[in-house]
């Protein structure tokens, strides 16, 4: 299975902000993106990078999508203490799934391309940061995160509830196109041998192997 890569340029510095300052809301950063295939289930979160308590001033800053063009803009400051707390974007889909941290900002489905898009953040005082992403993972469990890595999904929110999700109908639809079938047998091969923590290492033995064949014709049909 190709390997997703996520990179991030800074287009600039923030301006720097000086102790007197009340509020500020520039030190927030996207770790993590979630998505299934189609884009009903998603999720962003972003987080305060500095250890600052005071980073509030949210109000009519926004999250946006550069491929699809949704913007999210927050309609009200921040309660401190901010410091390495997270935020939680989420589809209305997302919200719904077991084990789903309460998204502290609902943004519509599909707000985001799996394929390559990029994300920004508007800064405090100053340009843009701009994260782009290249064919996020799309297995219904894994997310990818702020240095480029895959791992299982950890949503976290502002009240710093944090859980994880499965986003396909069942483990076995490794293709999330609500049934185990061929397509997921495939998608088994194609990660073949593959060890440690995987999606499709279904039996839990460790590696990617015929018995993770077995779980999804264990499973067969639609969910």
């Amino acid at each position: 299975m190709k390997r997703c890569t996520l990179s991030f340029a800074a287009i600039a510095a923030a301006a720097a902000v000086t102790t007197s300052a009340p509020a500020g809301s520039h030190f927030w950063e996207v770790v993590e993106a979630f998505s299934n295939a189609d884009g009903t289930i998603q999720f962003v979160e972003m987080k305060e990078s500095m250890g600052a308590a005071k980073e509030t001033g949210l109000f009519n800053k926004w999250l946006k999508s550069i491929a699809t063009g949704n913007q999210y803009t927050i309609t009200e400051n921040l309660v401190a203490p901010t410091s390495n707390k997270s935020l939680l974007f989420g589809t209305a889909g997302f919200a719904a799934l077991p084990g789903a941290p309460t998204p502290d900002y609902i943004i519509v489905d599909g707000f985001f391309n799996v394929t390559q898009d990029t994300l920004e953040y508007w800064l405090y005082n100053g340009p843009e940061m701009q994260i782009a992403f290249l064919a996020l993972p799309t297995d219904g469990v894994t997310s990818l995160d702020r240095d480029g890595t895959t791992a299982v999904n950890s949503p976290r929110n502002y009240a710093e509830e944090e859980g994880t999700v499965i986003a396909a109908c069942v483990p076995q639809d490794l293709n999330n196109n609500g049934s185990a079938d061929f397509g997921d047998i495939l998608a088994v091969i194609a990660a073949w041998g593959q060890t440690g923590l995987n999606p499709h290492d279904l039996s839990g033995n460790g590696i990617v192997d015929f018995a993770d064949i077995l779980q999804v014709v264990g499973n067969w049909g639609p969910c």
